[in-house]
């Protein structure tokens, strides 16, 4: 069994429709719900744990979709958006826990999920925004560019 967290963003137009009660009737996955906003008025968010083997886990992110919920898969408590890091690698001094690196083959910055303990410290230090708090974007709405859960290295 594996699990992936998920942050999911429901469009104000789907929120009377019972997803997460379908999500569990179709797909064999367990859903932990760590935090939510829900309202009729704005649109939903949720960071939740999906746990349930490889096949199901790609079956349910897919239904979600199917569904127009928009899906992305944060480490821990940092989200790392690829598309605006430009691997200045400023983020990289301020991470006690080492999970935040550059790779000295493709001077990239690399975040090794399995090490964050996502203390958030990294977020302030990155000037072009490529990293955030899950709560933040919880806060604010979870806006920001969406992640395509078939995308490799992604949770």
């Amino acid at each position: 069994m594996k699990s992936r967290s998920a942050l999911l963003t429901f469009p104000k137009a789907v929120m009377d429709k019972p997803i997460i009660s379908r999500l569990l009737k179709s797909c064999d996955v367990e859903v932990n719900i760590m935090q939510a906003f829900i309202s009729p008025s704005e649109d939903g968010r949720m960071l939740a744990i999906f746990l349930g083997e490889e096949e199901a886990l790609s079956g349910a992110f897919r239904f979600l979709e199917e569904c127009s919920v928009a899906v992305r898969h944060p480490s821990r408590n940092v989200w790392l958006d690829e598309k605006s890091c430009v691997h200045c690698g400023a983020c990289v001094a301020q991470c006690p826990s080492e999970a935040l690196v550059l790779d000295p083959a493709t001077l990239e910055v690399r975040l090794d999920e399995e090490k964050c303990t996502g203390c958030g410290l990294c977020v302030p230090g990155c000037v072009y925004g490529a990293l955030e708090s899950i709560g933040e974007l919880l806060a604010a709405g979870g806006e920001g560019p969406v992640c395509d859960w078939r995308e490799p290295g992604r949770r």
